[in-house]
């Protein structure tokens, strides 16, 4: 049986990820997910869940539904997160939830934290402060790294600030793609 080709695009709230999976969806007609979408859809309570408490229970949704999307798919675009900011601080993703996916790819967006600050005041209802956001970016990529040393898969850093960023990302993720068909 073929593996189902999942490339996952993490980065912190704000960095991007939405925006990129959304046009790289239109583009190429590639099936896009949002982690915190899936994890949401299967949620009993409206709620969105974010206590460390129920993080594992979070994941127990996604991996619920991601076993679903294996079996319609031979590749999806999946964006979440590699850690969570919670009111307990930020915490990672054990590399184990990582694993049960079935990642095939791992790719993590950067930016200037002032630009996802940005970013985040034009949503509305978003404040987090600008020292959160460097704390928690910098725990993403810590722990990305560890995740794709740990789990042996492929990780791509692309630090936004560099224009080209976009495009060499675009490019990277449509050959995964192209690969599947």
């Amino acid at each position: 049986m073929k593996q189902t080709k999942i490339v996952f695009l993490g980065g912190v709230h704000g960095v991007g990820k939405t925006s990129f999976v959304r046009d790289f969806a239109q583009k190429y007609a590639v099936p896009c997910y949002s982690a915190s979408e899936l994890i949401f859809s299967t949620s009993v309570n409206s709620l969105k869940e974010t206590t460390v408490s129920s993080l594992d229970a979070n994941q127990v949704r996604l991996l619920t539904k991601i076993a679903y999307l294996k079996s319609e798919h031979s590749s999806f675009l999946l964006d979440g997160h590699f850690t969570l900011f919670t009111s307990c601080g930020v915490v990672p993703i054990a590399a184990e939830h990582f694993k049960n996916m079935g990642i095939f790819q791992l790719v993590l967006f950067i930016d200037s934290p002032c630009s996802i600050y940005q970013r985040l005041q034009k949503r509305g209802g978003i404040e987090i402060p600008l020292a959160a956001i460097v704390e928690h970016q910098k725990a993403e990529k810590v722990h990305s790294l560890k995740v794709a040393k740990e789990l042996n898969i492929p990780l791509s850093v692309f630090d936004l600030r560099e224009r080209k960023s976009f495009n060499v990302a675009n490019e990277l993720i449509y050959n995964v793609f192209s690969q599947s068909i």
